[in-house]
């Protein structure tokens, strides 16, 4: 548990600075760019709240907002690959999978879980 906790507040630092930046024109000066305390911002206004509940039961709202979400955004992708498909430039290397860095991407994929 404590594991992926790190995670997403690692995926949460990196993506959600660069959502703030490009969406809402924040400068690169702001508190809300700033990596570290986004993530301590999250942690202490989400996830520490949500850990002190001492009955996992009482997560079934948050776990079903969370569950929306997941697909709110996967629908969001879906729907700009069919509108940037033809922005993209065709590659030979476009659908190559293993490369050399494949089995550090294994083990931090292993670690987040």
């Amino acid at each position: 548990m404590f594991t992926a906790m790190i995670s997403y507040n690692v995926i949460i630092g990196d993506t959600t600075t660069k959502v703030l930046i490009r969406i809402f024109n924040v400068s690169q000066n702001s508190l809300l760019a700033n990596r570290n305390a986004v993530v301590f911002l999250c942690s202490i206004l989400v996830t520490f709240p949500l850990s002190l509940y001492r009955n996992i039961s009482k997560l079934n709202k948050v776990s079903l907002i969370s569950l929306l979400f997941v697909f709110f955004i996967l629908s969001f992708i879906f729907l700009r690959i069919e509108t940037f498909s033809d922005k993209i430039p065709k590659s030979d290397d476009a659908y190559d999978m293993v490369g050399p860095g494949i089995t550090e991407s294994i083990g931090i994929i292993a670690f987040g879980k």
